[in-house]
């Protein structure tokens, strides 16, 4: 098949770090397709075989490239690939041990959504933080691209605190 135009982005298992499956996403555009006989998204998180290093604080967003956005300034996050997270998602997140989860969704309805999962799914598991206001942009990729890193690094300090929970 012809990939050219694409980016990949490799999605590891969260244990071994092996590739489960590889997310083929236009570099001008939005279209995007998966590795054909790739482990299914839904029982993935992208970037928690990395991020479970650091077991102090993730951000949990939507995409991909959100996740890697947060990164570039040193933020650890996980993404889930889609406006929602999955039972087994949910899972290997909680099984990674974070304190301190912030729910980073789009600032668009869905997104409002996706934080309301992730607040459902983490309550009485970690202190929660949702971030409230992306400086104006959609999401983390937009703040980083159109901002800078400093407004994006700046972005996590705006949250509304849900819960607290002591391991």
């Amino acid at each position: 098949e012809d990939n050219a135009g694409y980016t990949a982005i490799p999605w590891h298992y969260a244990d071994t770090g092996d590739i489960a499956n590889v997310k083929y996403r236009q570099t001008k555009g939005k279209r995007f397709f998966y590795e054909s006989g790739g482990k299914s998204i839904g029982r993935l998180v992208y970037g928690l075989y990395h991020a479970r290093k650091s077991l102090d604080s993730v951000v949990i967003c939507e995409a991909e490239i959100d996740a890697m956005s947060w990164l570039s300034v040193g933020i650890n996050a996980v993404a889930t690939g889609s406006a929602h997270i999955s039972r087994r998602q949910a899972e290997l997140i909680r099984r990674s041990g974070f304190r301190t989860i912030y729910a980073a969704g789009d600032m668009d309805e869905q997104g409002r959504m996706f934080n309301d999962m992730i607040v459902r799914e983490f309550r009485g598991y970690a202190e929660l933080r949702v971030i409230t206001d992306m400086r104006g942009y959609k999401d983390a990729n937009d703040v980083l691209r159109y901002g800078g890193h400093e407004a994006l690094a700046d972005v996590i300090r705006t949250y509304e605190s849900i819960s607290s929970f002591t391991h």
